[in-house]
C-alpha cells in the first residue's frame, strides 16, 4: 500500500510543489503577477489573456482551491479578488529547498 503525499514528503516540499501546481500555466502566472499588484475584479485579474472565459474561470478556481486567492470586497462595493499574501509567501518561501538565498539573482529566481 502506498503512503499518503502528506506522510512521505515533508510539509516543506508539498507546498513548494503546490506553488509549482498554482504557477504551472502562463495564464495562472499573469494572475498571480496581477494579485501581486493589489486587489482586483474579475475583469482586471483576466483581461487581455487569451484564452475562453470557461479556461479562465478554471485556472482561477485552480487558484482559489490552493488557497492563493481570498474572495474580497472592493472599495467600489463589487466582489474582487487578492493574493492571499500568507500562503503565497510560505510557499514561495518553499524555494529555499532548491535556490538557496545565495544563489539568487537580484531578489529573483
Amino acid at each position: 500500500m502506498a503512503k499518503s503525499k502528506s506522510i512521505a514528503f515533508s510539509a516543506e516540499f508539498q507546498q513548494l510543489a503546490t506553488l509549482g501546481h498554482a504557477l504551472a500555466h502562463p495564464a495562472r502566472v499573469i494572475m498571480v503577477k496581477r494579485l501581486r499588484e493589489g486587489a482586483t475584479n474579475y475583469n482586471g485579474l483576466v483581461g487581455g489573456i487569451p484564452l475562453t472565459r470557461p479556461t479562465l474561470q478554471q485556472h482561477l478556481n485552480l487558484l482559489d482551491r490552493l488557497g492563493f486567492i481570498e474572495h474580497v470586497l472592493l472599495p467600489s462595493g463589487k466582489s474582487g479578488y487578492q493574493l492571499n499574501e500568507e500562503a503565497f509567501t510560505v510557499a514561495s518561501d518553499s524555494l529555499d529547498l532548491i535556490i538557496p538565498d545565495g544563489e539568487r539573482i537580484g531578489g529573483i529566481y
